[in-house]
């Protein structure tokens, strides 16, 4: 069953979530071909706060989407080059809390293909 608006789970969950030193996590810094003047050779990654905090805070399954969406071109993980980075340590005991909370609609999703 999805969490309800101010669930006091879920607001524990997000200031938990605030209260990490991210920053203080070894980043890499990525390099990118450089195809243009406006692309950097190097670029870093983005912080996984927000898409953490909007994921334990989500109330539908597109907000899910959208948040998951946000955390897989983060500082925990890069889809698309199949990246795991350092602060996936510190983000799964986050993303193990919150999982439980979705697994049936998202398995419903998965089955119907509707949301």
């Amino acid at each position: 069953m999805p969490w309800t608006e101010g669930c006091h789970h879920e607001r524990v969950l997000a200031d938990e979530i605030n209260a990490v030193d991210w920053l203080a996590i070894p980043t890499p810094r990525l390099h990118v071909p450089r195809v243009g003047r406006d692309v950097p050779e190097w670029f870093d990654l983005r912080s996984p706060v927000p898409g953490l905090r909007d994921l334990a805070t989500a109330t539908n399954i597109p907000a899910v989407a959208e948040a998951a969406t946000y955390l897989t071109s983060s500082s925990i993980l890069r889809g698309h080059m199949g990246a795991v980075f350092p602060a996936a340590v510190t983000a799964a005991p986050f993303l193990l809390r919150i999982s439980p909370h979705w697994r049936f609609e998202i398995a419903e999703v998965a089955r119907t293909g509707r949301i």
